[in-house]
């Protein structure tokens, strides 16, 4: 037996905003226009286009949640997904960029960094930028579930 939907405070994330709607429908276009006709080039070459990159920044694709005081827009993270979906249709690394900045770069610089380092940081990944995350473990390499730690109490080291 399945319990009706009485709460539509939030709309099912099937049901996109008509704001949401227009920006896929945007980055689609950017990613058939722009993208696409580089998928070869940037394939032979092992990189993303710079001229691309640049496009992204321009267009804000590289600080979407990002708030206008650091030069972001404004957005919200299912406008990040929407971004990274319609890319990805086109180009994985295209998309895997932009997902990147937004959410392993920007994301915690903006939730976790102090007001000094986000007004030094944010607004130079917001305008031309590119920020990096990476993880490599002994035992694990890249995968993060297969870390393995430990603790240890260090001498004269309180509760």
């Amino acid at each position: 037996m399945t319990t009706p939907v009485t709460d539509l405070s939030r709309p099912p994330l099937t049901i996109l905003s008509e704001e949401e709607e227009l920006f896929r429908s945007a980055v689609a276009d950017l990613a058939a226009a722009e993208v696409a006709p580089r998928v070869r080039a940037m394939e032979d070459a092992g990189k993303v286009d710079s001229a691309l990159t640049a496009k992204f920044f321009e267009l804000g694709l590289m600080g979407i949640e990002l708030p206008d005081e650091y030069g972001g827009a404004g957005g919200s993270l299912m406008m990040v997904t929407l971004a990274v979906e319609e890319l990805s249709k086109v180009d994985a690394s295209a998309a895997i960029q932009v997902d990147v900045q937004n959410t392993l770069v920007n994301y915690p610089l903006h939730r976790y960094g102090n007001a000094e380092q986000r007004a030094r940081i944010l607004p130079r990944m917001t305008t031309d930028t590119i920020g990096a995350y990476a993880l490599s473990e002994p035992g694990s390499g890249s995968d993060a579930f297969g870390l393995a730690t430990r603790a240890e109490r260090a001498e004269g080291a309180g509760r």
